[in-house]
């Protein structure tokens, strides 16, 4: 791969759901993910540093492009990672990425069922990436959802 390809973060978007329509590929996200309410049934008391899963289902949808010189099948290492707000790491997933021949950009989508929830406040989606040929990840994007409980 040529020195000056680079990978360049375009969006992220966490949503209730994608849909790709067949015939143009374009992507539509339905009902975007910026905050969760939690609920407990009362008298419920959550031990601070437990671990719930709040029954929720929602997915990463992230658009990344190649830039550059590109010659043939490029890969691109990617990590991410779901941070509570003291910063305990509840999700962490590295994806290996291929953009095929010819195509210099590429969407993710990875279905989640189940919010880890630590306590209330900002949580934290961290993606990180490199070039496969590359020895760093470096912050590509942060994506904040506030968790309140009710």
């Amino acid at each position: 791969m040529p020195r000056n390809t680079k990978i360049q973060h375009v969006w992220t978007v966490l949503c209730r759901e994608s849909i790709i329509n067949a015939e143009t590929n374009n992507i539509s996200l339905l009902d975007t993910l910026e905050s969760i309410t939690v609920s407990f049934g009362e008298g419920t008391k959550v031990k601070k540093g437990n671990k719930i899963s709040v029954p929720i289902m929602y997915e990463l949808v992230t658009l990344w492009e190649l830039t550059g010189s590109i010659n043939g099948e490029v890969l691109v290492d990617m990590e991410y990672s779901l941070i509570d707000p003291v910063g305990n790491v509840l999700i962490f997933q590295p994806v290996n990425v291929k953009f095929p021949k010819n195509k210099n950009r590429i969407r993710y989508r990875q279905k989640f069922s189940g919010f880890p929830f630590t306590e209330p406040g900002r949580y934290l989606l961290q993606i990180k990436s490199k070039m496969a040929d590359s020895d760093e990840y470096k912050i590509t994007a942060e994506v904040p959802i506030e968790v309140k409980v009710k």
